[in-house]
């Protein structure tokens, strides 16, 4: 019998028993009367008490429930990682160099998923201290950790740590993984060799458009294009796709490999990582080759509008839409 059901039960016993008492005469009418208007105080009684009985079990209930979700939510947080990846035309020690490269990896062990987002270098940005600029431009003033705090207030992130590559340190890591297949067309050979030119890396000039397992050099004039196709847009693109076949490789590279890697790392290569952050991200090397990877691009398509010269978001709208492809 539900709930309702005990309660109807308990009110008509009560009433039966006092319509009994009085067919009987045993009781005077008057008396009668009272000691039903009684019974029936006490079944109300009894049904309020039954209800708050019941809504502090939900009360209860609703707050187990909301503190295992706020446990769950806290703990697939704190078990993300969000890594800058910026890569600079820096030639020289006079100043930062522009930030052509702007990826947010966000590496989520719980879920096996790593999303490379690319934020372009047009971007409208709020820059601490400097005012409205593009958003490459913090990176020009401030470095990485400007660049980090300008991502992380515009659009409410936290990121946890940044590494910065230049052409050469990039050229090294390229080649220590064997080069990176591509297929190239002929207008994108044509930009690719001179960009080659301006590196002084005329031996490593390709014949046309093709497929090629492009060398380091090769690699990075060719995340260099931007005159092919969608100007920037497809630049980002070809930046993902070059660090897609990188991690391609990564479950391949041997003994002597690794060791070359970890020196290219900490020798050429600026970051912010503590021993002890790097010591853990060591330990997801063996799992990522069977990680998902997603690539995604700020601004989206659907939501920004060109004003100066500047791709200006839709700040509310990108910012709700990152955090959930992120899972955050």
């Amino acid at each position: 019998m539900g709930k309702n059901g005990k309660r109807k039960a308990a009110g008509l016993l009560a009433l039966g028993l006092a319509f009994c008492a009085a067919g009987t005469g045993y009781w005077p009418a008057q008396a009668d009367e009272e000691q039903m208007q009684a019974e029936e105080e006490q079944v109300q009684a009894d049904e309020e008490q039954v209800q708050a009985d019941e809504e502090q079990v939900q009360a209860e209930q609703t707050e187990q429930v909301q503190t295992g979700r706020t446990q769950t939510q806290q703990a697939q947080t704190e078990s993300v990682e969000n890594i800058l990846l910026i890569g600079t035309d820096h030639r020289n020690d006079s100043w930062n160099g522009n930030s052509d490269v702007m990826i947010l990896a966000t590496i989520r062990p719980e879920e096996h998923r790593i999303t490379m987002t690319s934020f372009m270098r047009d971007l409208y940005a709020d820059i601490p201290g400097y005012g409205a600029h593009k958003l490459n431009y913090a990176f020009a003033v401030g470095g990485g950790a400007l660049l980090e705090e300008t991502l992380e207030d515009n659009y409410d992130l936290s990121i946890d740590n940044y590494a910065v590559v230049d052409f050469g340190s990039m050229a090294e890591i390229v080649d220590i993984f064997g080069g990176v297949e591509m297929e190239i067309s002929d207008a994108e050979c044509q930009w690719l060799n001179g960009y080659l030119n301006s590196m002084e890396a005329w031996d490593d000039y390709l014949p046309g458009g093709g497929t090629y397992v492009l060398n380091g050099n090769q690699a990075v004039a060719y995340m260099r294009i931007r005159y092919v196709g969608n100007n920037d847009y497809e630049r980002t693109q070809r930046q993902r796709d070059i660090l897609k076949g990188i991690f391609g490789k990564l479950g391949a590279l041997g003994p002597e490999q690794l060791l070359r890697l970890a020196g290219t790392l900490l020798d050429e290569v600026e970051y912010d990582f503590s021993l002890f952050e790097i010591a853990d991200l060591l330990e997801l090397v063996p799992e990522l080759p069977e990680y998902e990877l997603e690539e995604s691009r700020i601004p989206y398509d659907d939501l920004y509008s060109s004003q100066n010269e500047m791709l200006v978001p839709d700040f509310a709208a990108t910012i709700e839409r990152l955090h959930a492809e992120l899972g955050l």
